[in-house]
């Protein structure tokens, strides 16, 4: 099942927001992640049927949509979707403990651990996030033009739902998929988080707190 961010779905009309999950799975949603539920446009939203499609008015700015198309929605600096629609997943800035589930959950680990892999879209960046419980050295390079690593020596993943590959092929812009796995080579131990592009892309990364981003052009 894909992982979904962002994404509106306009159908006869409606407004459907997709449900909302905090990590890939062929299951079922994280806990905290809402059900979809058909609901009228926002105050701020009116609709002009056209006979062919519609067209939708948030604020003032149209948007020409036909049925069954997406509309991908980026993220706003401010977190302001966040805002407007329930997501009960980790957010940086905004929201960095867990508060459902066995990540509600203050155990300590004795090793650096790897606690959220993150994935949102910014106006000219996909960007992949990664959480973990405190600071530690890391390494980022490419593998070769379509993958990018993030070793974390001596990290662990220890809960199964961050260790489920995120799909993100049908968003706009290079990143594919994002998976987080536990690796014990003659070379490397630790915890690796292979970020899979569409296409060659460039990136830049920083080191914010326990969080390292990972921006990649669209």
């Amino acid at each position: 099942m894909l992982k979904t961010f962002g994404k509106v779905l306009l159908v006869l009309g409606l407004v459907a927001p997709l449900p909302l999950y905090a990590q890939g799975s062929d299951e079922e949603p994280l806990l905290g992640a809402p059900e979809p539920v058909l609901q009228q446009p926002s105050p701020d939203a009116t609709q002009q049927g056209t006979g062919e499609g519609d067209t939708l008015f948030v604020g003032e700015e149209p948007i020409r949509i036909e049925d069954g198309t997406a509309i991908d929605v980026i993220v706003d600096e401010s977190g302001g979707i966040y805002k407007r629609r329930r997501y009960g997943g980790i957010i940086p800035q905004i929201r960095d403990q867990f508060t459902g589930g066995l990540k509600s959950s203050k155990r300590k680990w004795p090793r650096p651990t790897v606690t959220w892999v993150g994935f949102q879209q910014h106006s000219l960046f996909s960007r992949v996030f990664v959480q973990r419980d405190r600071q530690t050295s890391y390494t980022i390079y490419k593998s070769d033009p379509q993958h990018i690593y993030i070793d974390i020596p001596d990290g662990a993943i220890p809960i199964e739902n961050d260790r489920r590959e995120l799909l993100t092929t049908n968003f706009e812009g290079a990143v594919a998929s994002i998976a987080a796995r536990s690796v014990k080579t003659k070379t490397f131990k630790g915890a690796r988080v292979i970020v899979k592009l569409k296409r060659a892309a460039g990136f830049l990364y920083k080191d914010d707190g326990n969080y390292i981003f990972i921006d990649i052009e669209r």
